[in-house]
């Protein structure tokens, strides 16, 4: 409908991030996504997550470390502002790889909103064929990237700790 009150072609490709609500998780995801996957500018470069508790919290952050509050999210996602183990990035392509194919399940990141006015990426969830959803913790989703070898970097735990006094 859009189309037919513009002369210009409708361009999304500025689209870089859909994030869902956790409530749409139930649905059939396949369906959700069937407009983003069907539009050639959105597809091989858009990230999805999933919002927790909602998307409107995520939407109406606005991080006093950025002047557009979704930089801190592609900064996040694209890996250029930081590199951690605990955030795991999904493409909507390969969003649909996963849901379409046998043996393999879909994993997308958790983002919160924090009291700091910050975002949280550091857990995820997993959605298996029969439609059950399983939220994995920090310590859970750093070892999933380890094993999807998608972790470059990985942050080394002390086992011990060191005081120096004067």
């Amino acid at each position: 409908m859009i189309k037919s009150e513009v002369d210009k072609e409708i361009d999304f490709s500025h689209s870089k991030m859909i994030i869902l609500g956790e409530d749409i998780l139930g649905e059939d995801l396949q369906e959700t996504i069937d407009w983003f996957i069907r539009r050639r500018d959105i597809q091989k470069i858009a990230w999805i997550a999933v919002g927790s508790p909602g998307v409107e919290e995520i939407l109406k952050l606005k991080p006093k470390s950025e002047s557009l509050p979704a930089n801190a999210l592609f900064l996040s996602f694209g890996r250029t502002g930081t590199e951690s183990a605990y955030i795991i990035t999904e493409y909507l392509f390969d969003l649909r790889k996963r849901l379409t194919e046998k043996g393999l399940d879909t994993v997308l990141p958790v983002i919160e909103a924090n009291d700091f006015q910050t975002y949280k990426i550091n857990s995820s969830i997993v959605l298996n064929k029969e439609g059950k959803i399983t939220k994995l913790q920090p310590e859970e989703t750093k070892v999933l990237n380890i094993l999807l070898n998608r972790a470059d970097k990985l942050e080394a735990q002390p086992s011990f700790m060191i005081f120096v006094s004067s």
